[in-house]
């Protein structure tokens, strides 16, 4: 399956990406999260090309084929923005819509914010947007706000990398499965289960490759981000914006996703009956939400 897709390479300010550059039109640019990479939109980009779109899906820096390093300023969402914005002005991209998931839906979010001229849409999986607070809250102190994140201490720390790397094959077994089950006893994480059986394999043939430590690193820039979010003062998200929200996503909220009315008013919140892994679960479904979107911008 991955070879019926273009695979393409780009050096991005320094940093060497891989990204996958599928059909003809209007720019759709996807941003993964974690633990993913492009393949996690693979039903998306088919989907895209058959309407008449161009997408564009990068492995995300610390992820598959793309560069690793091993300073943490690197990936925050300043910078991957950044880096995003260097591979459409290297496409000759200059407007683009835009879709996110888990991480990549922060940095979808800010990456509006950073370059508000850019971006004609935005569509969010899961993520809801958050403001920059003008005081740093740390990851110790959003888990006791909100338990159910409580599992990115345990993602930051540094030795979660090698122990996870350990257990490739029961960690992806475990976090697509279909049945109800923890993913390990030493593993701080809930599964919901999904609806559909998931193959698994590409998951593991990438991670068992770069290894799970640098992906892990967009746990350990939270810091990093309040100061760059504070300093270069970003406004607010002015695009056009939906958030599809899974119900069943146990980490990313129904709660939190109607709790960003406030701070992003234009938005409109789309529900759907999936886990977070709503994407591969609940694929034609999301790609009519996807379809939706772009058809109600293309008539603005």
């Amino acid at each position: 399956m991955e070879g019926s897709f273009t695979h393409k390479y780009a050096n991005l300010n320094g940093h060497r990406y891989h990204y996958i550059d599928q059909g003809k039109g209007p720019v759709v640019l996807m941003i993964h999260g974690w633990p993913d990479f492009w393949f996690g939109f693979h039903n998306q980009i088919s989907y895209l090309q058959s309407i008449g779109y161009r997408a564009i899906v990068p492995d995300q820096l610390g992820y598959n084929e793309t560069d690793a390093p091993d300073e943490l300023q690197h990936y925050t969402f300043k910078s991957v923005a950044k880096d995003m914005i260097t591979l459409m002005d290297l496409i000759g991209c200059t407007k683009f819509y835009l879709i996110g998931h888990d991480w990549g839906g922060m940095v979808a979010w800010r990456l509006s914010q950073y370059y508000p001229d850019r971006v004609i849409s935005l569509l969010s999986f899961c993520t809801a947007f958050l403001p920059t607070h003008p005081k740093y809250i740390s990851t110790e102190t959003i888990a006791k706000m909100y338990p159910n994140l409580k599992y990115q201490l345990f993602l930051q720390d540094l030795k979660t990398g090698p122990y996870l790397d350990s257990q490739v094959d029961v960690f992806f077994d475990s976090m697509f499965s279909s049945k109800s089950q923890p993913l390990s006893s030493e593993l701080p994480l809930k599964v919901a289960p999904l609806d559909i059986a998931v193959d698994t394999s590409f998951h593991k043939k990438a991670f068992k490759k770069r290894k799970f430590h640098s992906s892990l690193n967009w746990y350990r820039t939270r810091l990093l981000n309040h100061n760059q979010e504070v300093e270069s003062n970003i406004g607010k998200v002015k695009c056009p914006c939906v958030l599809v929200a899974a119900k069943r996503d146990i980490y990313l909220t129904l709660k939190m996703a109607h709790r960003m009315k406030e701070h992003v008013p234009q938005c409109r919140i789309e529900e759907i009956d999936a886990t977070h892994w709503v994407l591969v679960e609940k694929p034609d479904e999301s790609n009519g939400i996807i379809r939706s979107w772009l058809a109600s911008q293309a008539k603005l």
